[in-house]
């Protein structure tokens, strides 16, 4: 996705044009990531971060940006990102397409466990045991086992308005 196409979305102004394919803070690793930048204390890792192909900051900041990055302007970059983030995850394909649920023919779960219906890839040789709660968006690798009673794919601990 390219950083124009945002521009109708939320107040930002674009300053240079840049593509992205995550979103993240400054640390993550996700290959062409967006990230908001707001004070001077994260613009070290927007420099030595190579994964980060866009940020959007504010107009003190945006000049102060490394060359490779596409770059947006924002009065509030963070509550920028943020609805750019919710968008993205409630009205776009971007985060996930849907499809049917997957088991792995040599993989076992238990009667009591719960998987849901779609959206959920459990891998070779792995088990998921009595009570446990698959829900959607989960992807369990070969040789994994989830536990008695243990809940996969619940709300996460970040929450932002």
């Amino acid at each position: 996705m390219r950083l124009s196409e945002l521009e109708s979305l939320v107040p930002i102004r674009v300053w240079a044009d840049g593509e992205f394919s995550a979103l993240g803070k400054a640390a993550h690793q996700l290959p062409s990531m967006l990230v908001f930048l707001e004070t001077r204390r994260f613009l070290a890792q927007v420099f030595t971060n190579t994964n980060i192909s866009c940020v959007i900051t504010n107009s003190e900041l945006a000049k102060e940006v490394p060359a490779r990055c596409g770059v947006a302007v924002a009065e509030l970059p963070r509550d920028a990102f943020y609805t750019i983030h919710h968008h993205l995850a409630t009205e776009t394909d971007f985060y996930w397409k849907d499809f049917p649920s997957e088991i792995a023919a040599d993989a076992s779960v238990h009667p009591s466990a719960f998987v849901a219906p779609k959206n959920v890839k459990i891998g070779p040789r792995s088990r998921v045991e009595a009570g446990a709660i698959v829900l959607e968006r989960c992807i369990i690798g070969e040789e994994v086992i989830i536990r008695s009673g243990a809940a996969l794919g619940t709300e996460g601990y970040e929450f932002r308005k």
